[in-house]
């Protein structure tokens, strides 16, 4: 729930070809442009889900609290005013 394994870590550093924190930081802009495009927003939006549940119980649904927090994280650009 919330967390990744290393292999899950260096894999996706890989994915976005960064080899350091400088280079993940150096591709969060690509990475926000790239995920106004309706496909990849949607892709992001299951990940999230899917990263907050705690799959080892068998979960199906977010508790509040994470929800609201990871939607926080989802949606930085365009707020909707439920979150407010």
């Amino acid at each position: 729930m919330c967390k990744f394994t290393r292999k899950e870590f260096f894999d996706g550093c890989k994915a976005i070809s960064a080899d350091s924190i400088d280079g993940i930081c150096a591709r969060f802009p690509s990475l926000l442009t790239e995920a106004k495009q309706e496909d990849k927003f949607k892709d992001l939006y299951q990940f999230t889900f899917q990263f907050g549940l705690d799959s080892e119980e068998g979960q199906r649904s977010l508790h509040q609290e994470i929800a609201i927090a990871l939607w926080k994280l989802v949606f930085t650009q365009n707020n909707p005013s439920v979150l407010d």
